[in-house]
């Protein structure tokens, strides 16, 4: 489609841009490459991590932000599980 208009459904399914953000995964996957989503969502908690708030505003740019990011993912440690039920 041209244009795609979402709606994540209400709260708490738009109570954050983290839960938001599973309705823009699948809206992209309508819409052309090059054309336009529209979602709506409330967001009333804000992005829902103080922390990426804080860093955001902080290095202002997301090439700013590159650097650090980097910093982290480097020193974490991950390690991917599967339980099964």
């Amino acid at each position: 489609a041209d244009i795609v208009i979402a709606s994540c459904g209400g709260w708490p399914k738009d109570i954050n841009v983290y839960q938001m953000q599973k309705t823009m995964d699948n809206a992209v996957l309508a819409v052309r490459e090059g054309g336009c989503v529209v979602l709506l969502a409330e967001c009333e908690e804000g992005s829902g991590s103080k922390v990426l708030e804080e860093t955001c505003r902080r290095l202002k740019t997301p090439r700013r932000s590159k650097p650090i990011w980097r910093s982290i993912l480097s020193s974490a440690s991950i390690r991917l599980t599967r339980s099964r039920v």
